[in-house]
């Protein structure tokens, strides 16, 4: 279905970055980056022998030109901006040491590797294991956490830390890390819940809104509604059943299901200022 809408009509044909840059010049409009973080990584989207290959060119995008022709993806993921204003990676490294992020994941689910454009990625689990530990009750600043696990003499990189934890998904940037559940916020989510009930299957993917993240944070009806039993009152494993009314042969794997959330996924919930 994919191949005939793109590609089979008359008027089709290959687009690629150079080109598209060219034609946003007249819009003033200049290539920043990849909005998908770890591709802006070489190390981590190139064998050594592409790396060498791009590091032959200076221009920004022919290197990205030689990455398009390295890597299997669909769709390129840019961010075009007006006016931009280059920075030094010491001015980089300074605001990112100020930015504060919060898990996604349970802290003891962070994988050994991770699938990169390049292939399998080895996670440093020595340094990113204490990093994700100290995040497991709420957001932290980048530059203590780096701080927190670095040896004398090694260099601290913001952008590293970054970019694999928020880029694969495994944290998140905190707008406001040390706020309270935010009441507005609190209510869009019991209503959120509410209506999703009636409609929606027990597995159905959400999105929960965060005062404290300032975004919304993944989550599933099953999440929702243990997140609003326990603004109420403790976990109850039996009420929740209840209250869903699943078939009786359904209702042993939905309570494992339940059980499952209050353990790892209430703590998530909860550092990330859902409730």
């Amino acid at each position: 279905a994919y191949l005939a809408h793109e590609l089979m009509n008359a008027n089709w044909q290959p687009c690629f970055l150079t080109e598209l840059a060219d034609a946003l010049s007249d819009a003033k409009l200049e290539w920043v980056a990849s909005s998908n973080l770890p591709e802006n990584f070489p190390t981590l989207t190139l064998s050594p022998e592409q790396i060498a290959l791009q590091q032959r060119f200076d221009d920004p995008l022919m290197r990205e030109t030689i990455k398009d022709m390295c890597i299997t993806r669909t769709l390129r993921q840019d961010i075009f901006v007006r006016g931009a204003r280059r920075i030094g990676r010491a001015v980089r490294d300074s605001i990112l040491n100020d930015v504060s992020i919060g898990l996604n994941i349970p802290h003891d689910e962070l994988p050994a590797e991770a699938e990169m454009p390049a292939g399998t990625a080895s996670m440093n689990t020595e340094f990113y294991g204490p990093i994700v530990r100290m995040l497991a009750d709420g957001p932290k600043r980048v530059g203590d956490l780096l701080r927190a696990v670095l040896k004398p003499g090694q260099r601290p990189n913001p952008a590293e830390l970054v970019g694999i934890l928020v880029g694969l998904g495994f944290a998140e940037p905190a707008s406001r890390p040390m706020a309270a559940p935010g009441d507005s916020a609190m209510r869009f989510n019991r209503v959120a819940t509410q209506r999703l009930l009636r409609t929606e299957k027990i597995n159905r993917p959400a999105a929960a809104a965060s005062y404290r993240m300032g975004t919304g944070v993944q989550i599933n009806l099953l999440e929702m509604l243990a997140v609003e039993q326990l603004r109420q009152t403790e976990p109850n494993a039996d009420q929740l059943l209840q209250m869903i009314g699943p078939p009786p042969e359904e209702q042993e794997g939905l309570r494992t299901a339940i059980e499952t959330v209050y353990r790892t996924r209430i703590p998530v919930l909860r550092a990330a200022g859902v409730f």
